[in-house]
């Protein structure tokens, strides 16, 4: 029963990945982001594969399609409501992702480039965190 696809991207479709941002982002905007989500969830899969243990894809692409909306694209003004509508899951699903894409950047086991994330506010917001949540 071999495959030529790796676990993760059985998980994650593309076809997941693609649909959603095509709902959200407009069309100029869409390649760019789906780079972003490529590189991320290669890095975090090379640099901390246990990240993606027991999670499960909405809650993963809905936190990153989020950090990414409101970190680069917040002129779009794309909610959480908007994204829930897009991969068919619940707001708690969403923030949670958003909390963990934040800490394993926060770790530095993630550097995305692409992402205009500011470093020290994002330290200063989860430095009141004593332990690992993802």
């Amino acid at each position: 029963m071999s495959s030529d696809k790796c676990y993760l991207c059985l998980r994650i479709s593309e076809e997941q990945v693609i649909e959603a941002v095509k709902l959200l982002f407009p069309k100029n905007e869409q390649k760019k982001v789906l780079n972003i989500i490529h590189s991320a969830i290669n890095q975090a899969y090379k640099n901390e594969p246990s990240f993606f243990c027991g999670k499960k894809a909405k809650r993963i692409l809905g936190g990153l399609i989020h950090l990414i909306a409101l970190v680069n694209y917040p002129e779009h003004k794309i909610t959480q409501k908007d994204i829930l509508k897009a991969i068919n899951c619940s707001k708690y699903t969403i923030r949670e992702g958003l909390y963990d894409w934040k800490w394993l950047i926060y770790t530095e086991k993630v550097k995305i480039p692409e992402l205009k994330i500011n470093l020290s506010a994002l330290k200063e917001e989860l430095s009141h965190v004593s332990t690992r949540r993802i």
